[in-house]
């Protein structure tokens, strides 16, 4: 008992002190704040707010989606005013790094890269003086058209494959590594438009040059808008469809590669980051691949090719923070939820697990193999109804990820969520620490050794059977491995070596054994695979098969006798038939372990979930029993 007290405490010690090393970041937006932030006092309030909530670095926001600065530049034009509020003339840069450096913290220079105006505003260069950059998106029923032209557009964005493009928005960059002391630049909207984005003569030009073949059909090559039965547009692909994706995906990480140069050219400390959005399946609707190289998305996605992976840039930068701006937090309040999500930058709906804050996060790790950290971001005004839904996502953040990025200070101050912030950051993943305990035991006796998990972490029980098990709410069920010479109990061939968690009715969970009266020596069991019944007519024809299966397991009744089915017991309809299943098979009186195969699935269905998650638990098991086996019947 003191033994499992001891390691319980470790492993929350052990927790804080992993988690309280993680940097929590505050995003500080240039236009939502200009006023704010338009004070020296006022700068030094808020930092001091972040710093005394825990925040730990700061990205302060240098040049808006307007293509605008908020200092002095040669190249760009000074942001001085904003909804008729003119900002007094001091030096906000410095002002900021200085009180952020007192406090010990860590100041990143936000940029927007291509994006240079805002639409409902009418403003930035984009409408003069960067007119001829300007990206020209080809439009369903429309054709092409350039970007100031299309009204609905918010953002307006410039071309990014332009080398004029490029130079001067490294030349900003290289002017602000040089004039002041950031300690990292963060790349924002370092990305193309959107999928319709850019089919420019220039990028015609390039792409031909790319692939070296000139193009008989443009942009019908790359993709056509059709029309389809109900009226309904979509995109039909090209045979360049592929090669297109993959070039743009150059452009930007070329681009990322000349401005890793550039910084460090200057100032070989001053880091790399970049900020995307966590949704990397769709991500090539923009041009971005932010994987690393090692990753092939080609293996997992028809859009990409072979050469997609050689324009991965997770290697070439030194901090990155995603978007995970979702509601739902938990795997599990996607699966509840229809499934499918439109993010900013998507043509259309999409669906995946990565749609929520814990998958993003575990994706995105994924994705980049260590080449370099991840910091989950979530966007405040996502949970603006919920305050602990937001206080969830945080700790959510920072227990699957390398640390937590908060989008962005305005929403923390209009909702006054200062101490909920403070109370997230800082108690991290203590609070959802939760100790399931309870007992292992045969004829009212504790057997010890057992081992008991939830599947990430593994407890024995003491000599009295009993066992405290800590559990982070991440996962769904407690279950056993079952010593030798015991069996668990049984319902409807189901094998109850496992218990679901739900703290909401009991933290405790108990599993009785019983003796096995016979020799664990020999065994048998049965295996089965590919029922795959989808109609009622099918189950009638597969009760004859399961009396054989009766006779041939009674005659062995002087041996250990268990089941297998190796997956597919239905057609696509697990929720109609399983009941049927269950009936016909319960007669056999054994216990069957079961894995899941493609045509048991439902996806997407909630009742589905919960029969993948049961089969995967069963499935846990299956190992245990087969140490011993001596005999397969097929």
């Amino acid at each position: 008992m003191k033994k499992s007290l001891v390691l319980f405490l470790w492993y929350c010690i052990g927790i804080s002190a992993f988690a309280a090393g993680k940097p929590k970041i505050m995003w500080l937006d240039c236009s939502a704040n200009f006023e704010r932030f338009s004070y020296p006092d006022s700068i030094r309030y808020y930092v001091e707010k972040c710093h005394d909530v825990g925040i730990t670095h700061l990205v302060l926001d240098i040049k808006g989606n307007t293509g605008e600065v908020l200092y002095p530049s040669k190249y760009a034009a000074q942001k001085k005013e904003w909804k008729n509020f003119k900002r007094p003339d001091f030096d906000f840069i410095n002002t900021f790094i200085q009180v952020a450096h007192e406090y010990k913290m860590v100041i990143f220079a936000g940029m927007n890269i291509f994006a240079d105006g805002q639409n409902i505003l009418k403003r930035g260069a984009i409408y003069d003086k960067h007119k001829k950059w300007q990206s020209v998106n080809y439009i369903a029923k429309r054709g092409l058209i350039p970007v100031t032209e299309i009204k609905e557009k918010a953002i307006m964005f410039l071309n990014p494959a332009l080398k004029e493009v490029q130079q001067y928005e490294i030349d900003i960059i290289k002017e602000v590594v040089r004039n002041y002391a950031f300690d990292g630049i963060m790349l924002d909207r370092t990305r193309y438009d959107c999928i319709e984005s850019d089919f420019s003569p220039e990028s015609r030009k390039m792409f031909e040059k790319f692939i070296g073949k000139k193009l008989e059909r443009f942009p019908e090559d790359i993709f056509e808008w059709k029309v389809d039965d109900k009226g309904e547009v979509y995109r039909k692909e090209g045979v360049y469809y592929r090669q297109w994706l993959a070039w743009r995906a150059s452009i930007i990480y070329n681009f990322v590669k000349n401005v890793r140069a550039s910084i460090k050219k200057i100032r070989p400390d001053c880091m790399l980051g970049s900020y995307t959005g966590a949704w990397y399946p769709t991500y090539f609707e923009v041009g971005v691949n932010w994987a690393s190289r090692s990753y092939d998305a080609s293996q997992d996605f028809d859009w990409a090719t072979p050469e997609y992976k050689n324009y991965g840039y997770a290697e070439l930068i030194d901090f990155y923070t995603n978007g995970n701006y979702y509601w739902n937090v938990t795997l599990d309040e996607y699966y509840k939820s229809s499934g499918k999500h439109k993010n900013e930058t998507d043509s259309g709906f999409s669906s995946g697990d990565y749609l929520s804050v814990e998958g993003g996060c575990r994706y995105s790790k994924y994705l980049l193999k260590d080449a370099t950290p991840v910091y989950g971001g979530l966007y405040v005004e996502d949970y603006k109804r919920d305050v602990a839904q937001f206080q969830k996502a945080v700790r959510m953040n920072l227990k699957e990820s390398d640390g937590v990025m908060i989008f962005d200070i305005v929403h923390i101050i209009r909702n006054g969520w200062w101490n909920e912030l403070k109370e997230a950051l800082n108690r991290e993943n203590q609070d959802e620490v939760r100790i399931l305990k309870g007992m292992v035991t045969c004829d009212g006796k504790g057997i010890s050794n057992v081992v008991v998990t939830d599947g990430l972490r593994c407890v024995t029980t003491d000599r009295n059977g009993f066992f405290q098990l800590p559990n982070l709410g991440d996962t769904r069920f407690v279950y056993i491995s079952t010593p030798a010479g015991y069996l668990t109990e049984c319902s409807q061939t189901i094998p109850r070596f496992y218990r679901e968690i739900d703290m909401s009715k009991s933290t405790e969970y108990n599993f009785r054994l019983k003796k096995n009266p016979l020799n664990e020596d020999k065994h048998l069991f049965v295996v089965e695979a590919d029922v795959q019944a989808g109609l009622k007519e099918h189950w009638d024809l597969y009760t004859p098969i399961l009396e054989d299966y009766k006779s041939l397991i009674d005659g062995c009744s002087n041996q250990h006798v268990f089941g297998l089915n190796c997956g597919d017991l239905f057609w696509d309809t697990p929720e109609t038939f399983f009941p049927s299943y269950i009936e016909r098979v319960e007669k056999l009186s054994l216990p069957i372990y079961r894995a899941i195969g493609n045509h048991d699935m439902n996806y997407g269905a909630e009742a589905t979930r919960r029969l993948i998650t049961l089969l995967k638990v069963t499935s846990a098991q299956l190992a245990i029993h087969l140490i011993k086996e001596e005999r397969i019947i097929l």
